[in-house]
């Protein structure tokens, strides 16, 4: 099993008399190449689990497991060197730096890289993957000058370039109208199939959820498969 979620809960507290819960004892598991959509009410906790999953925060209890290894136990360092070669997040907005051109962008996560043959691979890959998406020609300009379905692309290969496992995407579509989420859709069942990504979204759209292998609801803190 590519990725295991045992046992997890989260709780979140605002003051020391108000205490939420948010995940509940959840258990998942997803297979390498899957793609998985993860659905739910507004505030039902699916940002809270795709973090986790991402080891961008830590279950109060429980494990995340990673082809066997615990990896919710893993230092800050040991975190932040797993997150660069195994998972790549596409967010709703692009959070792309604005002073700095669509190329430069999507080869910030490059920057720590100091094997030169890896960062020129990362390098080459990059440019595979602005021609995949069609926003080569487009590589010199800022995100300024560029439409919210270009920006949202260029997120994509930022995500990518440096060759994840495993893509987390949080309502990658929702900040686009319905041409250029049919068009973000497309391109990241591509690269799930053509480059064998684990896709896990977070989505309100049934239409793109509607396309996963499979389909969990999160509500009032619980994980159930749809059927």
């Amino acid at each position: 099993m590519l990725l295991s979620l045992k046992n997890i809960s989260k709780s979140y507290s605002s003051n020391a008399t108000e205490h939420r819960q948010v995940l509940s004892d959840i258990n998942l598991e997803i297979k390498e190449g899957y793609r998985v959509a993860i659905v739910g009410p507004s505030g039902s906790g699916k940002t809270t689990l795709l973090n986790i999953i991402g080891t961008l925060d830590k279950p109060d209890q429980g494990q995340v497991l990673y082809r066997e290894e615990d990896i919710s136990q893993l230092d800050n360092q040991q975190l932040a060197s797993f997150r660069s070669q195994v998972i790549g997040f596409v967010f709703q907005h692009h959070y792309l730096l604005p002073q700095c051109t669509l190329w430069e962008n999507i080869l910030i996560p490059t920057l720590p890289i100091r094997d030169r043959a890896l960062k020129n691979q990362s390098t080459d890959r990059g440019k595979e993957l602005l021609k995949r998406t069609g926003i080569w020609a487009q590589r010199h300009q800022k995100p300024g000058e560029l439409s919210g379905g270009e920006c949202q692309r260029a997120a994509v290969v930022r995500a990518l370039v440096n060759s994840p496992t495993i893509l987390l995407a949080d309502e990658p579509t929702g900040a686009l109208d319905q041409r250029n989420s049919e068009m973000l859709a497309e391109i990241l069942f591509e690269f799930n199939q053509s480059d064998k990504i684990t896709l896990i979204m977070v989505t309100h759209d049934m239409s793109l959820a509607a396309k996963a292998d499979e389909i969990y609801i999160l509500k009032d803190g619980n994980l159930a498969l749809q059927n």
